[in-house]
């Protein structure tokens, strides 16, 4: 979890190849923490790589559903925001 607080602050930063580099670690560590790969998303969207975003957010949401729904909800928005970016608004209306 810490890499993804690192992560988070780079990021706010504008750091984001360092953002990247700890969401690899955190998912090194740990391939199933979905907590990484929403991490991984955001700072993917904060990049504009919407693809490589939406692709972090599927794996993250898959293994996070039992998540809090505030949560889940907010990682839906966000990949539903990624996906309006791509123009792709019925599957963003979706989510």
């Amino acid at each position: 979890m810490l890499y993804c607080y690192i992560s988070f602050i780079r990021r706010v930063l504008g750091s984001y190849d360092y953002a990247l580099k700890a969401d690899s670690a955190a998912i090194a560590l740990n391939p199933n923490n979905g907590a990484a790969y929403i991490s991984n998303g955001w700072t993917y969207l904060g990049m504009k790589e919407y693809e490589k975003a939406i692709e972090a957010f599927d794996a993250g949401i898959s293994l996070t559903q039992n998540a809090s729904p505030k949560a889940l909800s907010e990682n839906l928005a966000a990949r539903a925001d990624a996906k309006r970016a791509l123009k792709k608004y019925k599957e963003a209306i979706n989510d």
